[in-house]
């Protein structure tokens, strides 16, 4: 509770559970909020990556995901070439056979990386 049985506090909460309490009061300058707000976000970066350098199933899943994005951005490079190739090779294509590809080529490495982590 502030003074004079006014509440202007509020909870900083993490799943729930309230982690930090801090009270805006009228004589607390906004920069001492904001840098206690900023320490929260910080200690909850830190824990995050303390929980990924802990040896177990999340460190094998985001080096998993970065791997798949390597091989997508890979395989968009390898396919986009051969792609170019082939579209130039063709002969008496019109304009708008030619525009349909272009979206394509573009939305190539999305649909690859669609195709590499599922769903």
């Amino acid at each position: 509770m502030c003074r004079k049985g006014i509440c202007c506090c509020r909870d900083i909460a993490r799943g729930g559970v309230p982690v930090q309490h801090i009270c805006m009061e009228p004589n607390t300058p906004p920069q001492m909020t904001f840098y206690q707000e900023l320490e929260v976000l910080f200690t909850g970066a830190m824990r995050f990556v303390d929980g990924l350098l802990m040896p177990g199933w999340k460190l094998y899943q985001v080096l998993i995901i970065l791997a798949l994005m390597v091989v997508s951005y890979g395989l968009h490079h390898l396919s986009d070439g051969w792609l170019q190739s082939w579209v130039r090779s063709r002969e008496g294509w019109q304009a708008w056979q030619l525009r349909m590809i272009v979206p394509i080529r573009h939305r190539l490495g999305f649909l690859l990386s669609r195709g590499l982590f599922g769903r």
